[in-house]
């Protein structure tokens, strides 16, 4: 039998894996029900934006193409399933974060800032 207390699911679209329905949408769906099942807390790591369907980064995001086509629908998707799924548990958390960059903090900690919506 399997035991877990968390599922956290940092997997996405990728050249060389699913596309972005496959892995951001129905896959973030089966490892939610999974979570449910399991009586697990479910993380998911989406994407910054992903509420934000007008706006010009989610546009641009949307039409990478090939495998990453669609992305940001995708992701939505896969955040609606996910509250869906765990609605009446509301054993989830969806973490957006933003853009990665390639500076070094000199804070630490200090350097990361979390804000509750996006």
């Amino acid at each position: 039998a399997v035991h877990a207390s968390a599922i956290v699911y940092c997997a996405s679209a990728s050249g060389k894996g699913g596309t972005a329905f496959e892995v951001d949408d129905i896959g973030v769906a089966n490892a939610a029900a999974a979570a449910k099942a399991l009586g697990a807390r479910f993380v998911l790591v989406s994407a910054l934006g992903v509420d934000r369907p007008d706006s010009k980064g989610y546009k641009m995001t949307n039409s990478l193409g090939g495998n990453y086509d669609k992305i940001m629908d995708a992701k939505r998707q896969g955040e609606e399933k996910t509250r869906s799924v765990l609605a009446k548990s509301k054993n989830y958390m969806i973490i957006r974060p933003g853009p990665l960059l390639g500076v070094k903090g000199k804070g630490g900690a200090a350097d990361i800032e979390l804000n509750q919506g996006d």
